[in-house]
């Protein structure tokens, strides 16, 4: 059969039969031309009309709320970990980290290293060694630390119960600068599973309190020599840190004195936060939360409590307990105070007391949960079709229900992963920083994104990855966060299975083009003079061909199965130009977690479509609720069919095409597709 439009933009077709020839001009600029097989041999149907304007469809998916209480990165309880220099020093061991994660559901460790070996030396190279292979076991374990450096837990009192002098708490403050010196490259090394590093170094316990070289506040005051010492210390941590991480101090004072603020009024704001300042950078931990009415910790409550309110919106906020005052530590007060300061991290141990009463009363799960960030994926509205280096756009809604932001950078990707070959193919959603979507807010992204030549044309299944901000942990899934959600979690990748799949057009657009090697997959195929087509279109593909001048079906090419072609004459559309998107909502519920024994036929039919249900696995429902719809997900028909029954759907004014048939109850729905020829 030979088609050709004596025209100089021409279709031509050959598939080595030429029993007959059409020719016939065409009155219009542009050609179009519609071929769908109806599974005989080169028996096709054509037709010629104006070319509309392409629209691509988008579907927009609802996805369920998961209670689970699950392991994330850089959140939750922490368990406390120590070692000594003086004597043996105690490693990490990787297999009680993997069972943290994997029995506790935790990813945090508190790592406080007593260098109470090297009051008069330099740290020696077996220590210095030991620290660095402590942070090689946290990067295999997928755990990060709270990390904290002192010298001294040792506090006595006299019979009047206060404090005896010296605390002997740290060596000679030039040494003390020294071992800062040695720590630096380990620091900076492993600063990827480094969650914050403590002002620490002076004071009992490195609390920055109890010093004899560094000052105590109390009875005070603190010379001006001895704030040098502090904010020393603080300005090297800062210098050593990269710029995304912090360091958490132990006292309001300790900041607003190192930086001269004015407190509440100086708190840090939006524009100030994540911006590599000091001020954006200096954060806090609380070891004694709800000991009191000030936390052991506030020296004016009524502006040191705000100011930190406000601060741990951008800073991290975490601690411990240390007594148990029920006026302070019962359920209705600890709640509201953990949520006031978007605590991220707290003790798993201690106080007990205070963690029992926390059980007892029935709060305990829900602080486990809501610590640091907990994110739900509420909605996301995503395109059925795009093409190759062309802009296209989505939508995502998160809600952060934890009490606080992610504090650490973190890469947020949509993955492309082939349906056949499952190969994968990444998209940065730049735009998109987790930081700024704090505890309790509803955050939506608006995104207008360049689907890239990278990605060859097909059928994909797209997948959200929120992997961890260094480069050297994003294929690590252990740092990869996870949406709170039902069945889209995948362990083995980290990802999240969005339930949509997309197809992917080809805009590359050569002179001339000849497509020889089969069978062509659902995608948009260009040449920007001549287009040769000599091989199959895949079964149920959609295939669409595009040149300036000539459009040939040669012999080599045929339509299997269900499949479908355009073929249209216009000249090479300009890249990276935004597709206008119909904004047909096709909302997705979960699929059915049982099968439904759904029958079929003919498939394809020609006016009439025999449908039998014989009932779910596993029993009920009596019925189901089916749609007859397009492509675009809208509904031409809708019935209801009971358990062992069969109906006949008459369709006969039905056009010619490819169509969904959708069931659905409240275990969710699933879909089939169906040809009518």
């Amino acid at each position: 059969m030979l088609l050709e439009v004596q025209s100089k933009r021409a279709f031509y077709f050959d598939v080595g039969r030429t029993e007959s020839v059409l020719k016939f001009a065409l009155d219009f600029p542009d050609g179009y031309l519609r071929v769908m097989n109806n599974l005989k041999p080169y028996v096709l149907t054509l037709s010629l009309m104006i070319l509309p304007a392409l629209i691509l469809a988008q579907t927009v998916h609802q996805y369920l709320e998961s209670q689970t209480d699950f392991v994330n990165p850089e959140r939750g309880m922490y368990r406390y970990f120590e070692t000594r220099t003086s004597g043996s020093y105690t490693p990490l061991d990787q297999q009680s980290l993997e069972n943290l994660r994997s029995q506790d559901q935790q990813s945090l460790i508190y790592r406080i290293f007593y260098l109470d070996g090297f009051y008069s030396d330099p740290i020696s190279t077996t220590v210095l060694d030991a620290i660095e292979q402590d942070f090689a076991t946290l990067r295999a374990s997928g755990v990060k630390a709270l990390v904290r450096f002192a010298y001294t837990d040792e506090l006595n009192y006299d019979e009047e119960d206060n404090p005896i002098t010296p605390f002997n708490d740290t060596p000679e403050p030039a040494l003390l600068f020294e071992h800062i010196h040695q720590l630096r490259p380990i620091l900076q090394v492993n600063s990827d599973v480094i969650l914050t590093v403590h002002n620490g170094f002076y004071g009992i316990w490195g609390e920055n309190y109890y010093s004899d070289d560094f000052g105590t506040p109390y009875p005070g005051p603190i010379t001006a020599q001895q704030q040098q010492l502090r904010d020393a210390v603080t300005d090297s941590l800062l210098a050593i840190l990269p710029t995304d991480r912090t360091v958490s101090v132990r006292y309001p004072t300790l900041k607003s004195e190192y930086l001269d603020l004015m407190l509440p009024a100086d708190s840090l704001t939006y524009a100030e936060a994540f911006t590599g300042t000091a001020k954006s950078r200096i954060a806090y931990h609380n070891d004694c939360f709800l000991a009191d009415y000030n936390d052991y910790t506030f020296l004016d409550t009524l502006t040191e409590k705000p100011y930190w309110a406000a601060e741990s919106r951008y800073l991290l906020m975490g601690g411990e307990t240390c007594r148990d005052e029920p006026t302070y530590t019962q359920c209705t007060n600890a709640l509201p105070e953990l949520e006031r300061f978007h605590w991220t991290y707290l003790n798993d141990d201690y106080h007990p007391n205070v963690l029992q009463r926390w059980q007892q009363e029935g709060c305990f799960d829900e602080i486990r949960r809501k610590l640091g960030y907990r994110l739900v994926l509420r909605e996301a509205t995503l395109p059925d079709a795009i093409d190759q280096n062309e802009l296209f756009s989505l939508s995502l809604e998160i809600e952060n229900i934890g009490w606080a932001a992610p504090m650490l950078p973190r890469a947020v990707q949509l993955v492309f992963r082939h349906t056949t070959s499952q190969e994968e193919f990444f998209l940065s959603l730049a735009a998109i920083d987790l930081r700024r979507c704090g505890g309790g807010q509803v955050c939506s992204y608006n995104l207008t994104l360049e689907s890239g030549q990278n990605i060859p044309p097909g059928e994909y299944d797209l997948l959200l990855f929120l992997p961890d901000g260094r480069s050297n942990l994003q294929s690590d899934p252990k740092f990869a966060i996870r949406l709170a959600n039902q069945d889209i979690w995948e362990a083995a990748s980290g990802m999240h299975d969005l339930q949509h799949s997309l197809s992917v057009m080809g805009t590359t657009c050569p002179l001339d083009t000849t497509l020889s090697v089969g069978p062509l997959v659902t995608a948009t195929y260009r040449a920007a003079n001549n287009l040769r087509v000599e091989t199959a279109i895949a079964a149920e593909a959609r295939a669409r061909f595009e040149a300036g001048e000539l459009i040939q079906f040669l012999p080599g090419f045929s339509t299997l199965s269900g499949s479908e072609m355009e073929a249209v004459i216009q000249d090479c559309p300009e890249p990276a130009l935004l597709k206008e998107q119909q904004p047909v909502r096709r909302i997705l519920e979960k699929a059915m977690k049982t099968n439904a024994n759904l029958q079929l036929g003919p498939n394809p039919f020609h006016s009439n479509l025999n449908i039998s249900f014989q009932g779910l696995e596993g029993g009920a429902p009596e019925f189901l609720q089916l749609v007859l719809s397009d492509l675009y997900g809208r509904p031409l028909r809708q019935f209801k069919i009971h358990s062992h029954e069969t109906i006949t759907l008459r369709l006969p004014d039905l056009p010619p095409g490819l169509y969904l048939i959708t069931w659905k109850n409240q275990e969710g729905q699933q879909t089939r597709k169906v040809i009518k020829q």
